[in-house]
């Protein structure tokens, strides 16, 4: 996507053709991060593992504030700031720095965060049409992180200015590129989300996007279920191309529609989901009853 045709879509970069665009059918919206939360950092793995293990830790009615991480972590000052933030981006913690039903899962059973299924829902979080996650992540992830797409720091950067004017909350320069060089970072480095195998780095500055291989069903079965809450509440079932809309799990999670119906017939065989694959329109009916369940199947050993 050129520059000229990305600013076509800032005038509301997240309103979607489908209805992955939807806002929340909540009473309370989600709370998004703001476009400098990361204090100029990435999403580092091992900082974000001492906040979750803090988190878990601490006694019951006890804030995790900078007080407490600087005395109980080892985190330096900008990085209590940012970490925190990176783990509510990331569905870990909730906007009052307590363990989410995800996060505490991701403790008791991945807490360095080494799992491809916990890098997964993480990325997933962070870009979610509805947040925690800031609304530009979501942004750069559904518009340019395409296979094949080079990316650089400048470029993006260039993406977010426009995209903060557009929001009527212009931002500096140095701000915006900030924010896409941890954006960049964040997929390319080893340390953080780099796992997942999205982006390749070529030169300073300069990104490859690549064909990325499938996150496990199970994961895209977690993110159908998000979806699903926000959008079919009320259906028992719907064609397989109402997860391919803008905003939807497919375009999150980087699937092809190849990869979606393999993962359909993986969640099929393993008793998750009915699936119908054997002529147009295929048709998808989940048989999980919640979310923690899903979170259970995921993580067990």
């Amino acid at each position: 996507m050129s520059l000229e045709e990305a600013n076509l879509s800032l005038g509301n970069p997240l309103k979607a053709g489908g209805d992955g665009g939807k806002a929340p059918r909540t009473k309370h919206p989600i709370r998004r991060l703001g476009l400098a939360f990361h204090e100029g950092f990435c999403f580092v793995r091992s900082a974000v593992s001492e906040v979750l293990s803090l988190a878990a830790r601490k006694r019951p009615g006890e804030k995790l504030n900078f007080e407490l991480l600087r005395n109980e972590t080892t985190l330096g000052r900008n990085y209590i700031k940012a970490m925190p933030r990176f783990c509510v981006g990331a569905g870990l913690l909730d906007s009052r720095n307590e363990l989410t039903e995800f996060g505490r899962q991701v403790y008791r059973s991945d807490p360095h965060l080494e799992r491809l299924e916990t890098l997964w829902l993480c990325h997933y979080w962070l870009g979610s049409v509805i947040g925690p996650g800031p609304e530009f992540w979501h942004l750069l992830v559904t518009k340019y992180l395409q296979s094949g797409n080079e990316l650089k720091t400048t470029y993006l950067g260039e993406i977010l200015s426009k995209f903060s004017a557009a929001s009527s909350n212009p931002i500096a320069e140095r701000t915006a590129s900030t924010a896409a060089s941890v954006f960049l970072g964040t997929y390319s480095r080893s340390d953080c989300l780099g796992a997942l195998g999205i982006l390749e780095s070529n030169e300073a500055g300069s990104y490859l996007v690549k064909d990325v291989e499938s996150p496990p069903a199970l994961v895209f079965a977690y993110v159908v279920n998000d979806y699903w809450e926000r959008n079919l509440t009320n259906q028992t079932s719907v064609w397989i191309d109402e997860f391919n809309k803008d905003g939807g799990p497919a375009q999150i999670l980087l699937m092809s529609l190849g990869q979606i119906n393999h993962a359909m017939r993986e969640l099929s065989q393993m008793g998750v989901a009915t699936v119908q694959l054997t002529q147009p329109p295929y048709q998808f009916s989940p048989l999980w009853k919640s979310k923690g369940e899903l979170l259970e199947k995921i993580y067990k050993e």
